[in-house]
């Protein structure tokens, strides 16, 4: 992308936001809808891109996509509304929508969310009771306002990137591309509301998620490569890894072990992000290098095949010291 290119796409995403519009994006040729994909790798692709740096780099990014959690929910459901006031104008003049229709119509084009529950009210009286052109369009606006329920792990990963709107004590409700889903996981306690990568993960039903916090840091760092402990946290069933992800597992366990071996003393903090495999490897190979805090922690490690290895270091630096 040339710097010109990447100055237009903050430029456009800016006036979005001062409109009131994100996320709709302004181009020539009118407003063209932003999905939650486009927001979730535009802050550091295209600030890059276009060479800014510092303080220049850190406001563009802000204005590009880097939002809080309750701001990206916020953005979502806005994005509902005004697509949702889109559908119902199709319709035109239908003498079966109750004339308040209009006012909550403009409401919603104005991003105003909370006419949602009394647009789908309306919507579905004129559903049940019309056999008019305007059925079919009315239709398409009622999925729109009303929540569709996702009933596998395929149709979830499906989405690809989307926004967590709410996480309640059965459901999670989400919104991608002004549309609005939910699911019930067998466990919520991995989703958090914001921007959430459902296409990483094998299993969404199970609830076994990464949270939403692991995909703001991978943004913010602009690519940065995950821990061994958050890639093993993605497949708990055993098996389940595919072979791409195993090695990229394996090349993230040598970048770590690797530095660990360049300093003089290892923490018990260093051994915070590294999986089974990489608390092996510090066991077996660099456990006389670890303070007394970090080799506890390895000889009472969860997995029984860590705490050998640190047995085994510890009887022979015992050895050694003899």
């Amino acid at each position: 992308m040339k710097q010109a290119s990447a100055q237009f796409v903050l430029l456009s995403m800016k006036r979005a936001i001062e409109f009131g519009t994100m996320g709709f994006w302004s181009t020539d040729r009118g407003w063209t809808h932003i999905d939650e994909a486009t927001r979730f790798d535009v802050a550091g692709r295209t600030s890059a891109a276009a060479g800014l740096t510092g303080a220049e780099d850190e406001r563009w990014a802000l204005v590009a996509g880097n939002f809080s959690a309750d701001e990206e929910v916020a953005l979502a459901m806005r994005s509902v509304a005004r697509a949702a006031a889109q559908d119902i104008r199709s319709i035109g003049r239908a003498p079966g929508l109750d004339s308040s229709v209009d006012i909550l119509v403009a409401r919603a084009a104005q991003g105003d969310d909370s006419v949602l529950w009394d647009l789908e009210r309306q919507l579905r009286q004129f559903v049940g009771h019309t056999r008019a052109r305007g059925r079919s369009a009315a239709a398409r606006a009622l999925l729109r306002v009303s929540q569709r329920q996702l009933d596998d792990d395929g149709a979830i990963r499906a989405l690809g990137v989307a926004t967590i709107t709410a996480v309640g004590s059965e459901n999670v409700y989400l919104v991608k591309d002004a549309a609005q889903y939910y699911f019930k996981p067998a466990c919520n306690r991995g989703y958090a509301i914001g921007i959430h990568d459902f296409g990483a993960e094998p299993e969404p039903s199970s609830g076994a998620a990464p949270l939403a916090e692991e995909v703001r840091q991978r943004r913010a760092q602009n690519g940065g490569l995950l821990s061994s402990q958050d890639l093993a946290d993605r497949y708990l069933k055993r098996g389940s890894m595919p072979p791409e992800e195993i090695h990229a597992l394996l090349v993230v366990r040598a970048l770590e072990t690797a530095r660990l071996g360049a300093t003089d003393v290892i923490r018990s903090c260093d051994l915070a992000g590294l999986d089974r495999g990489a608390r092996f490897h510090v066991a077996d190979s660099l456990f006389n290098r670890c303070d007394d805090q970090a080799r506890a922690l390895l000889c009472n490690d969860v997995h029984p095949h860590v705490r050998s290895a640190a047995a085994i270091a510890r009887l022979r630096l015992g050895c050694e010291a003899s």
